[in-house]
């Protein structure tokens, strides 16, 4: 069991890593609308958009994979749920602090990246730039709120 929570905190931080990349690639499309480019015409900003979605489709396979080692540590322990009050007295402190911190982590990173997504919609919204019609696009902000909510569910439940 040991090992398989070894594996869930490294998809964790594995997860970490490409939000913080979505974070960084969040940040550019901020400044590239500051600068007033037309997103259905930019082609940096579809490469963003298409670097996102790869992105994404990433970090849904380490959630997919992650569930998967949540639902063995679940069978291993006799526990209801995945969630650190239920965790803590069957892991090592060490073990808990980690995936405490990660999962908090991964919230605040998640959150900032919903907050500059908002904005963004929110320029392109008001400066008529919505680029409406393309599949990339709302393929990619769909899968992004699922994986966010998913995400943000996991990070409530851990209380």
């Amino acid at each position: 069991m040991s090992n398989t929570l070894e594996q869930i905190i490294d998809n964790f931080d594995q997860q970490y890593d490409l939000y913080n990349k979505m974070h960084a690639l969040a940040e550019e499309q901020w400044l590239l609308l500051q600068e007033g480019v037309q997103p259905a015409v930019n082609e940096q900003f579809h490469q963003l958009l298409i670097h996102r979605q790869d992105l994404l489709a990433a970090i849904l396979n380490l959630n997919q994979q992650n569930r998967q080692y949540q639902e063995q540590v679940i069978e291993e322990l006799d526990l209801q749920r995945f969630m650190l009050s239920d965790l803590k007295e069957h892991i090592r402190p060490e073990q808990f602090l980690r995936l405490q911190e990660r999962i908090s982590d991964l919230g605040r990173l998640l959150a900032s990246i919903n907050d500059i997504d908002n904005g963004n919609q929110q320029v392109m919204e008001e400066a008529g730039k919505v680029v409406s019609g393309r599949p990339l696009e709302k393929t990619s902000n769909r899968q992004a709120e699922k994986s966010y909510r998913e995400a943000m569910n996991h990070r409530d439940k851990r209380s």
